[in-house]
């Protein structure tokens, strides 16, 4: 693992975490990224990492405590015992234009972008630095139509790590965790 950063990847944990939340009328797309589902039910519980369907990133205990006290990261706990939201609030700019990332049309209600295609590889900007602790990328990536209007979706930026952290959880073994090399 060199200086660059990586990306966290997780397996989906078949569970859906913004059904009830608060979103646009005519995309879906949810209007509060803090929002929590207060009666959030975690179908697979076998990654310490792990994605909702819609975009949340679910962790475990050992996983938040492993990693509290690293910079731009927090965690709300969620209706499952033992379980939180991962949010990552140090962000970094994503080099949409070398990467050739796609917009679609954006909603005549909420104004965004109804998806945002084209992540991977990551392409991050030369300014963009990862040194320490998490960060992710300003851009949010997927697409609001992929779940039909009924289900509200929330696009989800790239989590990455810096280098020291990415080792320091490659060396910890963490269930479902797959760390990726960002070449910056």
């Amino acid at each position: 693992m060199g200086g660059d950063p990586f990306l966290l990847k997780g397996p989906d944990n078949d569970s859906w975490m913004y059904t009830n939340a608060p979103h646009c009328s005519g995309c879906s797309l949810v209007t509060d990224d803090e929002w929590v589902d207060p009666t959030f039910q975690l179908a697979r519980r076998v990654s310490a990492f792990s994605c909702t369907y819609d975009g949340a990133v679910i962790v475990s205990e050992s996983f938040a405590e492993a990693v509290a006290g690293e910079r731009g990261v927090a965690f709300t706990p969620v209706a499952v015992e033992g379980y939180y939201v991962m949010r990552v609030t140090h962000e970094v700019r994503f080099d949409a234009v070398r990467r050739e990332t796609r917009f679609g049309p954006r909603c005549k209600v909420c104004n965004r972008f109804e998806s945002v295609t084209g992540a991977i590889p990551v392409f991050l900007r030369p300014d963009a630095v990862v040194k320490n602790g998490f960060a992710r990328t300003d851009l949010a990536f997927g697409d609001a139509a992929d779940f039909g209007p009924a289900q509200p979706v929330r696009l989800a930026p790239l989590i990455l790590a810096a280098p020291a952290l990415a080792r320091r959880l490659e060396r910890m073994h963490f269930p479902g965790l797959l760390l990726v090399p960002v070449a910056t």
